[in-house]
């Protein structure tokens, strides 16, 4: 289970997203100053942090970035970290985790609730698919969390790893969780994906001297300055108290090496004076000195107050050169850095010719993206902005996941007593729930049952001495009463009990032998429709 710290922030907070733009020759400026600068002083003030308390949790997030870097470039997984990706509304509720995906770094994920209804936030287990608190990976189900409800109008801020799921789910009025109103995957942000059909070959690098850019190096953008923090609380009083969760990663060791930080952590490019502004002679900047940009991101001292940390990678099918919009001059391109077309390269992070690239920024920025061959060309577009949670239809039932049987032999019992353990507390509150789990621990006896005698796992089997005494003839057996007696409801829970260890041991004869494990699984995917047909 995922370790993690929790902090209160009186605060309400945002959904990173980004909107982009199909491939073009110009694109819309969406940056503004005044919008910049409401953000800044709405989340990013660094005395408003160290206020309520998070300052310390600025430098951790940056001091495991680059844990997590040297781990994912030690064991070439970069290529497996997920792209980000948002569902909204979704009909058919299907898992975003992907099969062999690599965790990527810790990042932010800010939400805010503009729906009519509260809802519950929670941390969906790759494994299992079981939903958790996304306050407190320790409780289950979510809505049991007060943290992780998060009324209309309010928000919250939690910190995950990159590959990290999460869904805000409506309260319903009986306490209950409902459908899925957002389900989102942390993960890097994919450029280019709609400009698939670009030919870089064919294109005709534009005539000299018609494109105005500054020209790299350039300066570290400083952030607007902070209105009074008596103004910002003030501005604060009325929003609903948010919860940050922080997620630790137990698993990699203590970092070494470079420790960066600062606004613009990730920015490929020295920190000088500002240069004047120049005509671009060649329309893709050269690659910069490695050495020297490590050392300007270690002379950096702190990083600010909610940093947004995100990874770009480029999924178009050139190279591209990204620029950071200026809105406080014209909406200025600065260049910040380019992506390459191979993903194979070692150093993923600052290697030129990598596709992916970090980048530490805020809310309100915008990025664009434009073709290395040709600067008129624009391959996409990125702004994070404010994403919400919004009200979904109600007319339609909301198809849920269903919890699959992972193919780790050590998984497949764990998997077995969490689905069991699910229908078992059910069983007690409604007869449909009680018919559920009799009819699915039935099938996994019968299909014991069966395999034992057929052989097909081979070797013993271990079959419940005792299992007649469990099922009566379907036309005797007793049904439960629709509101059951405690003690009714306590013998049941003792033969469910009963039925899970002996099926545990029997499963535990199994573990030992992957090949019998795998034949028993294959079996009754393959043959448990019947026996819930003849059922």
């Amino acid at each position: 289970m995922l370790s993690l710290r929790c902090c209160s922030f009186l605060l309400s907070a945002f959904a990173i997203v980004f909107t982009r733009a199909e491939p073009s020759q110009t694109v819309a400026c969406r940056s503004n100053p005044e919008e910049m600068d409401r953000f800044y002083q709405k989340y990013h003030d660094p005395r408003l942090c160290e206020r309520l308390g998070g300052s310390s949790f600025a430098e951790e997030i940056k001091h495991d970035r680059q844990v997590s870097f040297e781990r994912l470039r030690h064991t070439k997984t970069h290529p497996k970290v997920p792209d980000q990706q948002t569902v909204v509304c979704p009909t058919n509720v299907q898992p975003l985790a992907l099969p062999g995906q690599a965790m990527g770094m810790k990042t932010v994920w800010m939400v805010q609730n503009t729906a009519s209804v509260p809802v519950v936030l929670s941390w969906v287990a790759p494994d299992t698919l079981r939903e958790f608190s996304a306050m407190d990976a320790s409780i289950a189900p979510p809505q049991a969390d007060p943290n992780a409800i998060v009324p209309p109008g309010s928000g919250a801020i939690l910190y995950g790893y990159e590959g990290h799921v999460f869904y805000a789910r409506e309260l319903l009025a009986d306490g209950s969780a409902g459908n899925v109103l957002i389900q989102h995957r942390l993960g890097w942000i994919p450029v280019g994906a709609a400009a698939q059909n670009l030919t870089c070959s064919t294109i005709t690098p534009p005539p000299k001297k018609t494109r105005k850019l500054a020209l790299p190096p350039t300066p570290k953008v400083t952030p607007p300055k902070a209105a009074s923090l008596s103004a910002i609380a003030a501005n604060k009083a009325q929003n609903i108290l948010a919860t940050v969760s922080w997620w630790a990663s137990a698993a990699v060791a203590v970092p070494t090496g470079m420790v960066a930080a600062g606004y613009d952590y990730w920015n490929n490019v020295e920190e000088e004076e500002e240069p004047e502004e120049a005509v671009i002679a060649d329309p893709e900047p050269k690659p910069q000195d490695d050495t020297k940009v490590r050392e300007v991101a270690e002379s950096r001292e702190r990083q600010e107050c909610n940093t947004v940390e995100v990874v770009f990678r480029n999924r178009s099918p050139c190279p591209v050169n990204a620029y950071w919009v200026n809105p406080h001059n014209q909406c200025e391109e600065v260049f910040k850095f380019h992506l390459g077309m191979e993903a194979s390269v070692d150093n993923f992070m600052w290697d030129w010719k990598s596709p992916t690239k970090g980048e530490s920024t805020f809310m309100g920025h915008q990025y664009v993206f434009r073709c290395s061959a040709n600067n008129n060309q624009v391959v996409d577009s990125v702004y994070l902005q404010p994403t919400r949670i919004v009200d979904c239809p109600r007319d339609k039932q909301q198809q849920q996941q269903q919890p699959t049987i992972p193919t780790s032999d050590v998984e497949t019992a764990r998997q077995v007593k969490l689905v069991q353990d699910d229908a078992q507390s059910e069983a007690s509150n409604s007869m449909k729930n009680y018919s559920r789990q009799q009819q699915a621990v039935e099938q996994v006896l019968m299909n014991t049952i069966e395999i034992c005698n057929k052989g097909t796992a081979g070797g013993e089997c271990m079959i419940p001495a005792n299992i007649s005494q469990f099922f009566l003839p379907s036309d005797s057996q007793e049904q439960p009463k629709a509101n059951p007696e405690p003690e009714s409801t306590k013998a049941d829970e003792s033969i469910a009990e009963e039925l899970h260890q002996e099926y545990q041991h029997f499963l535990k004869k199994l573990e030992g032998n992957p090949e019998r494990m795998q034949r028993f699984l294959d079996y009754m995917k393959t043959h448990g429709s019947q026996y819930e047909q003849e059922n």
